[in-house]
């Protein structure tokens, strides 16, 4: 089947792309929030308005060799006209700027100004249905980026900065501004069509994406491949065999990995709730050649559920991948409505799992470390087993998101790691090459205990010493799911 006939046929001929029809009818008023003393519901609480603040109180001395621009997406427009939303994936994304340099930091926010966010800031109310709370008397959205939050990572792509979300087009920001400057359009062909939010960078400067659909008679997984100048220079869709939710992928030099969980898309009210935990189907990882994107490979595992991503090498004939992986869907299916209400979800932490595919002989292995970790991130130059930075439950009594940010090998296992305290909350960590070899890990975090937001500064073979340097604001940001970091000569 052709790009253009698919795309054509069974995207903008329905007029609601990635949408069931179950979600466009919704019965009755979404019931409002619990509000509850939970110390951390704060973090959850989203945002009316953008922040802006010049000068953040630093402790310790932050190094010219991690100067740049940290930025962070999240969902924050919780709330409008009475109604809340009630899973964390739905809030529009506000992207956060915390700007690092001789004179010190500042932070500014905005909201990403997608179709969506502007139509209903106009209305002052909520629209169409979200990703996961049905809406009353919604209207019927025109294609995928009538809903489109771009509420979850972040791409600097050339000189521009992208707002990415699973479900449609990415959105390009001002780096500076945070100005949204429209929809990026790859190609008319590919105009709304789901472009997901963990993009991954070629050595030559391109791209590869993916889109999920699991709707229709067939599901289908859409690989695009993007030069550096932004040109659409390989396309493939391949029918799946099982509409197994997936959220990002894994690169080797030579292939694209996938892992599609056992978390069927059927029917529901929403587009999430149409997603239902089926063990006995198993999951099954994907490989495909990126010289041959038309010949996928599919491999039997048993169920689990991955939302995230490590690196992933070859080794003669085997293909290693690290994941954060979980025992089931639970977090997704309810334990990110249970945080929405105020009730402490009881989830089993995701443990990093290296995958072990032979493509000789088919083979399998899941390997499972058990070291507890979500956010992997990794140096993009790593070739084989590498250090993973992640977050981390060091406090026992932590059921739910990490405490700590953890440096883990796949050979050596835990090398070492930072609890910033059992009431605090940490956020994915980036890695900041420095030219001197002194790389260093950011990351941001929420202190429920005290009620406010920071951002911390590590060396990243020494996370046991603490922070270098810390900057902290006297409010609190929404929690966030992905960012980037820009240095400054970049």
């Amino acid at each position: 089947m052709k790009r253009r006939d698919f795309i054509a046929g069974s995207l903008a001929a329905s007029g609601t792309a990635l949408l069931p029809e179950t979600l466009l009818a919704a019965n009755g008023l979404p019931k409002p929030a619990i509000k509850t003393s939970t110390a951390w519901q704060e973090g959850f609480a989203g945002a009316l308005k953008p922040f802006n603040t010049n000068n953040l109180t630093i402790e310790g001395k932050w190094p010219a060799g991690a100067y740049g621009s940290f930025y962070r997406n999240g969902p924050a427009r919780m709330e409008r006209n009475g109604i809340r939303l009630q899973h964390w994936f739905d809030g529009d994304g506000m992207v956060h700027r915390f700007n690092i340099n001789a004179k010190g930091i500042s932070h500014h926010s905005q909201f990403v100004a997608t179709e969506k966010y502007l139509r209903e800031e106009s209305a002052q109310a909520f629209l169409y249905n979200a990703t996961g709370t049905p809406i009353p008397n919604a209207r019927s959205p025109r294609n995928n980026d009538s809903v489109n939050v771009a509420n979850t990572a972040l791409l600097p792509w050339q000189d521009e900065l992208l707002a990415l979300w699973e479900g449609g087009s990415a959105y390009s920001l001002n780096p500076e501004t945070l100005t949204t400057q429209g929809e990026k359009i790859w190609s008319d062909e590919l105009a709304h069509v789901p472009f997901s939010a963990h993009p991954l960078l070629e050595k030559d400067g391109s791209l590869w994406n993916f889109g999920f659909v699991p709707y229709g008679k067939e599901a289908r997984l859409l690989i695009y491949h993007i030069s550096p100048n932004s040109k659409v220079i390989g396309f493939s869709n391949i029918v799946l065999p099982q509409r197994g939710y997936f959220h990002a992928f894994a690169q080797t030099a030579d292939y694209l990995i996938f892992y599609v969980s056992a978390c069927i898309y059927e029917q529901g009210e929403t587009f999430l709730s149409a997603f239902h935990w089926r063990p006995e189907i198993g999951s099954k990882i994907l490989v495909i050649n990126k010289n041959l994107l038309d010949k996928p490979r599919w491999f039997d595992v048993a169920a689990e559920f991955v939302f995230h991503f490590g690196n992933a090498w070859q080794d003669n004939n085997n293909i290693n991948v690290v994941m954060a992986s979980y025992k089931d869907a639970s977090l997704m299916l309810n334990g990110m409505h249970k945080v929405m209400v105020g009730e402490q979800p009881e989830i089993d932490h995701a443990q990093m799992t290296i995958a072990k595919i032979n493509l000789q002989t088919g083979n399998v292995t899941l390997n499972a470390s058990g070291i507890n970790l979500e956010f992997p991130n990794y140096s993009p130059d790593a070739a084989g087993p590498t250090t993973i930075y992640g977050t981390h439950a060091a406090s026992p009594e932590r059921k739910f998101l990490g405490d700590s940010i953890a440096a883990i090998n796949p050979d050596k296992g835990l090398l070492n790691r930072y609890c910033f305290g059992a009431k605090v909350i940490a956020e994915e960590p980036l890695l900041i090459k420095s030219s001197n070899n002194n790389d260093y890990l950011i990351s941001s975090y929420y202190n429920y205990d005290k009620q406010f937001s920071g951002i911390a500064l590590f060396h990243a073979n020494k996370l046991n010493d603490g922070p270098i340097a810390q900057a902290t604001m006297d409010y609190v940001l929404p929690l966030g799911f992905h960012g980037c970091f820009v240095p400054t000569n970049a």
